[in-house]
């Protein structure tokens, strides 16, 4: 069996308000839904900061990517998922 190698501690400062949901992909990839109304997705062994989604009206309290991490699936205050 393999060892992997853990990542050094990191802190990403990128939301204004509280963080409801951390999603991590295969592929280095981090997903974060806040109260700020905005989901941001990073390349997290970088540090990098890839895309952020800003919600209008409400803000997302889960966050998930598919098994092929083509699609990113969030579940909002107002009972409604969004692809």
């Amino acid at each position: 069996m393999a060892t992997q190698e853990l990542i050094s501690s990191s802190e990403f400062d990128a939301h204004s308000k509280q963080i409801n949901s951390l999603c991590f992909g295969r592929s280095e990839i981090l997903a974060s839904a806040s109260r700020d109304k905005t989901i941001k997705v990073w390349q997290f062994t970088q540090g990098r900061l890839t895309n952020t989604i800003v919600f209008e009206s409400e803000y997302a309290n889960s966050v998930a990517f598919s098994q092929n991490e083509k699609i990113l699936v969030s579940g909002e205050k107002n009972s409604t998922i969004k692809l």
